[in-house]
């Protein structure tokens, strides 16, 4: 199923070298153990990969198309949700 979304004023981004420098279509593929895959939806080029990881303090990490770890976040469980965001050197 596509769904259309709203047409952002400004970018929303972390880092700056990851902005799309036009409108770009995602592509999302979900696979089984939660994480996803985002593809460029006209090229199929991977743009970025999301591994999901359980435990108490549970975490995206996400990667980007060579596989480099670009940011993560992790959700605390405080009574509310919580979710604090690390951008990381790149390993």
């Amino acid at each position: 199923m596509t769904s259309m979304l709203t047409t952002l004023d400004r970018p929303i981004c972390m880092i700056g070298s990851h902005v799309a420098t036009q409108p770009t279509t995602l592509r999302i593929k979900h696979h089984t153990k939660g994480g996803f895959t985002a593809t460029d939806g006209s090229t199929s080029k991977i743009l970025f990969n999301v591994d999901s990881r359980k435990g108490l303090a549970p975490r995206r990490v996400f990667h980007d198309a060579d596989g480099k770890t670009i940011l993560e976040m992790r959700r605390y469980l405080t009574g509310n949700e919580t979710y604090r965001s690390q951008v990381t050197n790149g390993t």
